[in-house]
C-alpha cells in the first residue's frame, strides 16, 4: 500500500522523534546557558522534518 501523506512517511516520523531527543538533551543545565549552541542545534533538528515536509518525499 502507497503512503500518500508525508506524516505517515516513517523518515519523517523519525525525523519528529529527532527534535523531541534533541530538545530533551539540551534541557540539561550544562547547556542551560548555551544559547548560541542551542539555537542552532534546534533549528537544524526541525530543519529536517520542514524539508521532508515541504519536498513530500
Amino acid at each position: 500500500m502507497m503512503t500518500k501523506n508525508f506524516e505517515n512517511f516513517p523518515v519523517y516520523l523519525k525525523s519528529l522523534d529527532v527534535i523531541e531527543k534533541v530538545y530533551r538533551f539540551l534541557q540539561a543545565k550544562s547547556f542551560e546557558k548555551e544559547f548560541e549552541f542551542n539555537n542552532p542545534i534546534k533549528r537544524a533538528s526541525f530543519s529536517v522534518s520542514n524539508n521532508i515536509r515541504r519536498l513530500g518525499i
